[in-house]
């Protein structure tokens, strides 16, 4: 298989984040399921449509960007009442790192969206 390209400074230190504040709950195995669902491809993908959070994530009918994932991560129950996501404790600036690695694995459009177990 191709090797991915090398990651920017920003995911790179966004990987180092996502280990320590998300890597418990998420994969980056689009099989793997933890507490949450797989994030790979989860930009480009519609809310909810692969979460064990599902309820919680489809009422915000959306699409995930960047954009949105970043204030998702900063705020989970602002941004999604009744989410089960706890706060991250991350400040803006994480946030953007761990969305540009996330980002860096895959979009759904070159990831098959992962069943809901």
């Amino acid at each position: 298989p191709p090797r991915p390209p090398p990651l920017s400074a920003e995911a790179r230190r966004g990987a180092a984040l996502y280990g320590r504040h998300c890597g418990s709950c998420h994969h980056l195995d689009a099989e793997r399921y933890g507490l949450g669902a797989p994030l790979v491809g989860i930009l480009g993908r519609r809310a909810g449509a692969a979460s064990v959070d599902a309820p919680a994530l489809a009422a915000l009918d959306t699409v995930w960007d960047a954009d949105n994932l970043q204030s998702f991560i900063l705020h989970p129950a602002g941004f999604a009442p009744g989410t089960i996501m706890p706060p991250t404790g991350v400040d803006a600036a994480e946030a953007a790192a761990i969305v540009a690695y996330i980002a860096s694995r895959g979009t759904a459009a070159t990831e098959a969206a992962p069943k809901a177990p």
